[in-house]
């Protein structure tokens, strides 16, 4: 019963705020005891959501890097007869080479704030999906553990039986019915230890598909430990609030949604542009060159994106407030967890002051009781 309730505890702290287990060497996927610490290493080595999340903060790094470019300039050249027909030489000339370079205005820096702050939020979402690798893999394991505890006691449940039907002598005087009563002690035992061996080979099964292990391989976890008492829940919350991936992802996410605002607001004037061309052409019936310059301005006359102004404030405040709904979500449930394991807690202290040191003293003196007939 202890055990259920750490592996109980484990699970619930795990849902809400992000454990450090990191920090101890790794053994590699041969070992055959597996702690949780060396289960999560492994796993967040070969899970896909890992890479997956690794890869976006790739593409969000390389949109950083993008956002800082300078558009390139255009070039074009025009070739024609006309100075032939003028001057009567006939033949094709290039007549004109015209560049044009546009400047950005500030939009390159309020790119690189939006590319930015979308980064900072995938990272977050990296530690998140780690964070959620952790959970799974800690619910598992402690699966893992509470099935082997109780596979422990069956089996010893059953060496109990056999040794009070088979090894004990005072057996043959007992009358038919306390032998047959011993049988069925034996078969209940007996079918315990299928049905734990059953269950336990299923969730074995599992936690090698989850660190990707061949099903072949031994496989064992550390055993239960005692569960330990709660930390402050106002210390947890303050930690949640601080740290937690999925807030802090959300909070980037709203930075970058303000930055697409001032994105879009500052669309409304597009990048002017610069010409600098050089043509040539007839001057007093002499072929000279001459250079100039040109500046290409887009009049924001009819489209002035007031609809995509709205958008991108509508997106915004939707951030905002999924954030809002995060924080109250994350809060609530935490402290729910936290009071439903405190209950816990108490129920297995009382279970094992109140009962279990009675139980055992019941079952001493039961086996007192039999040695002297």
């Amino acid at each position: 019963m202890i055990k259920k309730f750490t592996f109980i505890f484990f699970t619930l702290i795990a849902i809400a705020v992000p454990l450090p287990l990191f920090g101890q060497n790794f053994s590699n996927a041969s070992q055959e005891v597996w702690t949780l610490e060396d289960s999560v290493k492994h796993v967040l080595e070969v899970s896909p959501r890992i890479r997956a999340a690794k890869a976006e903060v790739a593409a969000r790094e390389g949109d950083l890097s993008q956002a800082g470019a300078w558009p390139n300039p255009d070039i074009g050249f025009n070739v024609n007869d006309k100075l032939g027909i003028d001057d009567n030489s006939g033949g094709i000339d290039l007549t004109q080479i015209i560049i044009n370079q546009p400047i950005s205005l500030g939009r390159l820096s309020r790119q690189r704030k939006q590319a930015k702050a979308r980064l900072q939020a995938a990272n977050q979402e990296f530690l998140y999906h780690k964070l959620l690798q952790e959970k799974e893999t800690a619910r598992r394991f402690y699966i893992f553990q509470l099935t082997a505890a109780k596979l422990d006691l069956a089996e010893e449940q059953l060496r109990v039986a056999k040794r009070y039907q088979k090894d004990d002598p005072l057996v043959r005087y007992l009358t038919p019915l306390e032998k047959k009563r011993l049988n069925i002690v034996l078969a209940t035992a007996s079918q315990q230890v299928a049905s734990a061996e059953g269950e336990y080979n299923e969730v074995l099964s599992h936690f090698k598909m989850l660190l990707q292990l061949p099903q072949d391989v031994s496989c064992k976890v550390v055993a239960l430990e005692p569960v330990q008492r709660l930390k402050i829940l106002n210390n947890l919350i303050s930690l949640q609030e601080k740290g937690h991936p999925a807030l802090m992802a959300k909070k980037h996410q709203l930075e970058a949604a303000n930055a697409t605002i001032a994105l879009a607001q500052g669309e409304l004037f597009s990048d002017p542009i610069i010409g600098i061309f050089g043509e040539r052409d007839l001057l007093d019936e002499a072929r000279e060159t001459f250079y100039g310059l040109s500046l290409n301005l887009k009049i924001p006359l009819w489209d002035r994106k007031k609809g995509a102004v709205a958008k991108t404030k509508a997106e915004a405040e939707k951030v905002k407030y999924d954030l809002e709904a995060l924080e109250q979500e994350l809060k609530a449930k935490l402290h729910q967890n936290y009071m439903h394991l405190g209950h816990l807690i108490e129920q297995a202290e009382h279970y094992r002051n109140e009962i279990l040191i009675f139980a055992e003293e019941v079952f001493e003196l039961t086996k007192k009781s039999f040695a002297v007939g």
